[in-house]
């Protein structure tokens, strides 16, 4: 799993530094890294059918959409409890379009799941980055932030996150729940 973790850290532009645990700790970095993933499969870009061009070059719509298949098939196998198969899935989808921010915030999920939880908030911030223009986006990027300090144990940042995606989306139920859960800890008890 860190070996995988590490290939769509690079993939994603993120420097991996070693830490005292010898898990891999993630830094915003120019990394730009093109390769085939690890898994044996044929890439990711080969997966497109690109029939009527001449070149056989992939459309950055088509990438875009062979991208969203792969991050629906790796949200299955997230779902289904299968974290090695949602990485090899998302490190396929990022190879092929690494602007897609709906892969980031899976891998965040996934991290968290797994206490990877600077990881997760590393991924998240590239989500954020890729979504600017995506309000419903950036609500469940925030929700997803404030759920992660919240693990860190950093309630106040945890509020601030969860309030602000409910500024952008009032129905968001994580951060209503999160925003909850986090004026409860701070309400002193009788």
């Amino acid at each position: 799993m860190v070996a995988i973790l590490k290939a769509i850290l690079s993939i994603a532009g993120l420097v991996v530094f070693g830490c005292a645990s010898g898990e891999p700790v993630a830094r915003s970095g120019a990394i730009a890294a093109s390769r085939t993933p690890r898994t044996g499969s044929p890439t990711a870009i080969d997966e497109v059918s690109t029939r009527g061009s001449p070149e056989g070059a992939a459309t950055d719509d088509a990438k875009r959409a062979a991208a969203r298949r792969i991050v629906e098939r790796a949200r299955a196998a997230f779902q289904e409890g299968r974290p090695e198969d949602t990485a090899e899935l998302l490190e396929r989808a990022i190879a092929l379009d690494g602007g897609f921010a709906e892969s980031y915030v899976l891998l965040a999920e996934l991290h968290l799941t797994q206490g990877g939880n600077e990881i997760a908030l590393a991924f998240l911030d590239r989500a954020q980055q890729l979504a600017a223009d995506s309000p419903a986006l950036l609500a469940e990027i925030e929700s997803l932030r404030g759920t992660v300090l919240e693990e860190l144990g950093r309630r106040e940042a945890a509020r601030d996150a969860y309030e602000r995606a409910l500024s952008m989306a009032p129905d968001n139920v994580r951060a209503r729940l999160g925003l909850a859960r986090v004026r409860d800890s701070e309400t002193p008890g009788d």
